[in-house]
Parts: structure tokens; C-alpha cells; sequence
């Protein structure tokens, strides 16, 4: 079983082991300073929880370094050669990700939220509009790995409204490879909650935007046609750091709880998580 399929493995083991616990909610201490509420209800202190989460945007050539026969090309004498920034105008790169991921979060404090998550994450990085010295016009990097991440959620509201900003750094560890994948995301929401909106339901609706800045190396070594082994090194990272959102969550019980959020504009996201509070 690969570090893929371990990873998964151990997701499910995870929520499994924090349901088994949650009948001892009462001996949770969080959060901190309850009084600071000012009698407002609030949120059981620790969840657990399963995203699901996909993802597709242009991404830019910021270097890129080859070897081999396409070196030779360039005039290198050996090792990676940079390719010249005016030869990576016009080239186009489209990256398309799916993850699947845990998250073990804790309300700190009634307005702060900590959380980290691992997962396991799977994804391409098509790039278009090749030029010489490559013979060929178009690659293909596919990749899977471990996903890590840490985060935290600061939140509050007046009545029925409400805003929230969550901060997540995320770190890639990548199947067979040395190429790396880090971001960091920064996603502020304003909404309403609409309680009782059947027996033990309670709705929120929200939009706001969500801000990544990812850095994407690939390294590897390709078999290309006509020109042989060439060994490579790519930097890519997003076109643009912002999209919009929107989405819904449904507390069921205090307990479960189910959210929903899509993403538009020239990035485009998708993401269902289900979390069991206790």
C-alpha cells in the first residue's frame, strides 16, 4: 500500500477513534473564557471531521530548467540548463487537484478556532504551447501524495450575522518524487444564521472570497520523443490569487454538521466536509 492509500487508512481510523471518545464531552474544558460569550450560545468545543475538496485554475511558468538533449540545445554543457523567460511566453498550464482530508479542529477560545488536517490529495498539471528546443508541444505531471496542514479561524457576530477569516498553511509530501507543493490560503465570509429552520436544524449562509498563494516545483525526468531522457525542473504557481464563494452549513443535533462551498470566478473549487462535534 502506498502513502496514499496509508493516509486514507488512517483518516478513517481517526474519525472512528474521535466519535469513540465523544461521550466524554463533558470533561472537554474548552473554550477558554466562556464568559466573553456574553451568554451567546455556542459551538461544542472539538470537532472532527471528513472534506472532500476540488479544485481547478491557470497556472504560470516562473522558471524552467531542463537537461539531456534539450540542454544541449540551449548551449548548456550539462546539468539543467534555464530556459530563457522570453521562450515561456504563450505557454499555458492548467492544474486540476482532488483531496480528500481529516480535520481535528478546537474552539480556544469562544471567538478562535485551531485546526490541522492530513489527507491524501491527487492531481495534474497540464502545460500547453510548447516551443523548441522541446520536439514536443504539450507534458503532462501527474502526481499524489500527503497533504499536512495547520490553520485557525477567528469569528464573531452581532444577532443573527456573523463574519469569519480562516488562515491555513498546507505542505505537500509527494509519492516518488522530489517536487513539492506548498500553500497558503486566506479565506474571510460574512453570513446569517437561520435557526429552527426545521426541528433540530440550524442553517448559515455566507459568501466571501478566498485568497491562495501556492508555489509548485515539479522535477522528474521525462522520456520524450525524438529527444530521449530529458530531465526537468518547473516552477509554477497560481494566476490569480483570488476567487469568490459561497456556502451553507446545517448543524444537526449540536452534534453533526454538514457544509457546502463552491467556488467561481477564474479559479474554480468545489467542497463537502461532514464533522462530528463533541
Amino acid at each position: 500500500m502506498n502513502r496514499t492509500g496509508r493516509a486514507i487508512v488512517a483518516l478513517s481510523g481517526s474519525l472512528a477513534f474521535a466519535i469513540s471518545v465523544s461521550a466524554q464531552e463533558s470533561r472537554i474544558p474548552l473554550p477558554f473564557a466562556r464568559e466573553w460569550a456574553a451568554g451567546s450560545p455556542l459551538p461544542r468545543p472539538v470537532g472532527v471531521g471528513v472534506t472532500y475538496y476540488t479544485q481547478d485554475q491557470d497556472y504560470r511558468l516562473t522558471s524552467v530548467e531542463v537537461g539531456g538533449a534539450a540542454a544541449a540545445a540551449l548551449g548548456g554543457a550539462g546539468g539543467l540548463v534555464p530556459v530563457p523567460s522570453e521562450m515561456l511566453t504563450g505557454i499555458a498550464a492548467d492544474n486540476s487537484v482532488r483531496e480528500i482530508n481529516v480535520k481535528l479542529d478546537g474552539w480556544i477560545l469562544p471567538f478562535l478556532n485551531v485546526f490541522g488536517l492530513v489527507g491524501a490529495i491527487e492531481g495534474e498539471t497540464a502545460v500547453d504551447n510548447l516551443s523548441p528546443p522541446l520536439p514536443v508541444t504539450s507534458l503532462d505531471f501527474d502526481y499524489d501524495g500527503v497533504v499536512f496542514g495547520l490553520g485557525a479561524t477567528l469569528a464573531g457576530g452581532v444577532g443573527p450575522a456573523f463574519g469569519a477569516l480562516t488562515a491555513t498553511y498546507t505542505d505537500t509530501s509527494l509519492d516518488g518524487s522530489e517536487s513539492s507543493l506548498t500553500a497558503w490560503i486566506l479565506a474571510p465570509k460574512v453570513g446569517i444564521r437561520l435557526d429552527d429552520v426545521a426541528p433540530a436544524l440550524d442553517v448559515a449562509l455566507w459568501v466571501g472570497g478566498v485568497y491562495q498563494n501556492i508555489e509548485e516545483e515539479q522535477k522528474g525526468r521525462l522520456d520524450i520523443p525524438g529527444m530521449g531522457p530529458v530531465d526537468y525542473a518547473v516552477d509554477l504557481e497560481q494566476e490569480e490569487e483570488w476567487n469568490y464563494a459561497a456556502g451553507a452549513t446545517a448543524l444537526l443535533d449540536d452534534a453533526w454538521q454538514v457544509d457546502l462551498e463552491a467556488g467561481f470566478g477564474e479559479r474554480t473549487h468545489a467542497a463537502a466536509s461532514v464533522t462530528f462535534r463533541f
